[in-house]
């Protein structure tokens, strides 16, 4: 008996229901056909407001993902400097030998490190000359971050990969 009565129960609610969103709609209509300017500054900003949003999350879920990529991201460190001497160095930076240093003298709380150095280079093709920042670093980099290679051997740093292929197919370096 209830089993019925839910069953019509329901079926006029989802009458009420749709009768109720098809009023909606030929009010709106109605309304979009009388004041057609007003009508066209509301979608028009509506429509802003929503790409604006979709803007707004895409950048937070990339900038929630950019290390998503690397290895142990949260095991990784970044040493700093207080320089005495304002603008003597730039905050991000220590002492090159201190990581090889720390490492060895803490092996069981660091397994691996990786130094770079950017630097300001000028690079000159034919009579135009560039200013350029670089930077070296480490072989570690491929091992530590967990960085794919498109050939070579990842125990070997992919740039000294080239520089030392190269080396070693032009003869300027026998090995000995």
């Amino acid at each position: 008996m209830f089993s019925g009565i839910k069953g019509l129960f329901s079926a006029f609610i989802s009458t009420i229901i749709i009768s109720m969103i098809k009023n909606y709609i030929l009010v709106a209509l109605r309304q979009l056909g009388r004041h057609k300017l007003f009508s066209a500054l509301n979608i028009f900003c509506l429509a802003i407001g929503i790409c604006f949003c979709l803007l707004i999350g895409q950048y937070v879920l990339h900038e929630r993902t950019v290390n998503g990529g690397l290895r142990n991201v949260h095991r990784q460190y970044l040493v700093t400097s207080k320089w005495k001497i304002k603008n003597m160095g730039l905050d991000f930076t220590t002492l090159g030998p201190l990581p090889k240093e720390l490492k060895t003298k803490f092996p069981n709380l660091i397994e691996n490190y990786y130094r770079f150095n950017p630097v300001t280079n000028v690079v000159s093709a034919g009579d135009k000359h560039f200013q350029e920042d670089i930077a070296i670093g480490d072989t570690t980099l491929v091992s530590m971050y967990g960085y794919p290679l498109l050939y070579g051997d990842p125990c070997v740093c992919g740039f000294f990969f080239a520089y030392r292929r190269a080396m070693f197919e032009s003869g300027a370096f026998q090995p000995g």
